[in-house]
């Protein structure tokens, strides 16, 4: 019943206010009620208590940026556009504002990620500097803001974070760099289709003409409160990252070996059990289920667990900050301008579905960075690096030609690039 659930959360959570408790609870309601074509569609919306209580951990800290965490733990940007506006309306009717201009405001005001008091009060020691990542990061209101966000999931004790976005929107420069300024020592792991659950707790390596099976990067962070951060984590079969599922909620997790980590200091029993590190944490970071990823859905299968995060396509201000970095005073503010334009264009492309494939800020800073090595050769040198193999899809490659014609960059002609591969051949 919902009084009994409001009053659960209240005992949970005293310092959320009892408007903001109502209005969650509102919501839950609405989307409940949502009629869809499939239950799939309708699970999406949904608000289990799980995601409730990673709302109201972060609204404890940020009672303002409520519909921003509803729609961080929802994952709407990757939901159907039918779906986006059925939980643009019910947030809505239950009050809670859009707080696009909240964060316009905030970062109007010069906010300074690293003078953030709350990054101060969550650094850490680190016992081997080397596993501290170092990371060359260009400031931007963008990154900054993820950044900021994560942080303060992770100040509220959050166990497991599942950091989602597009391929190139930089969610490994915005993770290296978050765990550079909290001093945390990081294991790393890419996972892949064939990873297996034995490989994601065991590493194996030769020793003296013997195969030797080593702690895997998993097992070393939770016996040394380390940040496990698990790059690529849709590629790998669902049975695999599920297992994680086990040691998130439950505590507990069986190694091959017989060996058994868990949280509870009272199921430590003999030397075959070993004590998890509070400090323990995992951040998890995937790319969306959808064309040309086609990975596992894993905000589906597990973000109840996980507390959720989008990393957006790049706003204009911060690509243009990045790109000026990049550019290092030797490309010209009209091409970085240029450039910027034509990806603000792609994204739209892309949202519209004229184009499948989202051009991201990794392939603008590649085009950049070949302008600021190799100035003399052009700016249509420089994108055709980038685009070449798009150039296979006659019907793609008519869009960006009108997509960076509109913008006063001429592309360079098919006519041309098969004369070119003529001359090398």
């Amino acid at each position: 019943p919902r009084d009994e659930l409001q009053e659960v959360l209240s005992g949970l959570f005293p310092n959320v206010s009892t408007d903001t408790l109502e209005n969650i609870l509102n919501l839950q309601g609405h989307l409940n009620n949502v009629v869809v074509d499939s239950d799939a569609e309708k699970e999406a919306m949904q608000l289990s208590l799980r995601k409730i209580k990673h709302i109201c951990r972060r609204v404890d800290q940020n009672p303002e940026e409520l519909g921003s965490i509803i729609h961080n733990c929802l994952m709407t940007s990757f939901l159907p556009e039918l779906e986006q506006n059925i939980v643009e309306k019910c947030l809505a009717r239950c009050g809670v504002t859009n707080d696009k201009k909240f964060f316009e405001n905030f970062f109007s005001q010069q906010y300074s990620f690293t003078e953030d008091p709350l990054l101060n009060s969550c650094k850490r020691s680190a016992s081997d500097p080397l596993l501290v990542p170092n990371v060359e990061f260009f400031p931007n209101p963008m990154q900054e803001n993820v950044m900021r966000q994560v942080l303060v999931s992770h100040s509220v004790g959050e166990r497991a974070l599942l950091i989602t976005g597009y391929q190139g929107v930089g969610k490994n420069k915005i993770v290296d760099n978050l765990l550079s300024h909290l001093n945390c020592e990081r294991e790393y792991t890419q996972l892949h289709r064939d990873t297996t659950i034995q490989s994601l707790m065991l590493s194996p390596s030769v020793e003296d003409g013997k195969i030797v099976f080593n702690d895997s990067p998993l097992i070393r962070a939770a016996k040394n409160g380390r940040i496990l951060v698990l790059d690529e984590a849709d590629k790998a079969p669902t049975e695999v990252v599920a297992l994680l599922k086990g040691l998130i909620e439950d505590g507990q997790l069986s190694l091959p070996d017989g060996r058994i980590l868990c949280y509870d200091e009272s199921d430590v029993h003999g030397s075959n059990h070993i004590k998890i590190h509070p400090d323990f944490r995992i951040w998890a970071l995937t790319n969306p289920a959808v064309f040309p990823f086609q990975g596992n859905d894993l905000s589906r299968h597990m973000s109840d667990v996980f507390a959720c995060h989008i990393v957006p396509p790049m706003d204009e201000e911060s690509h243009r900050r990045i790109l000026t970095s990049y550019g290092k005073g030797v490309v010209h503010p009209d091409v970085i301008d240029k450039l910027v334009k034509v990806w603000e264009d792609l994204r739209v492309a892309h949202e519209t579905g004229v184009i499948s494939y989202i051009f991201s800020v990794r392939e603008s800073v590649s085009i950049v960075k070949h302008l600021s090595a190799f100035p003399d050769e052009g700016v249509q040198t420089a994108i055709e690096n980038v685009l070449a193999f798009d150039r296979l899809d006659a019907s793609l490659s008519n869009h960006l030609n009108k997509i960076f014609r509109n913008q006063g960059i001429k592309m360079v002609t098919k006519e041309k690039v098969v004369e070119a591969g003529r001359g090398v051949g």
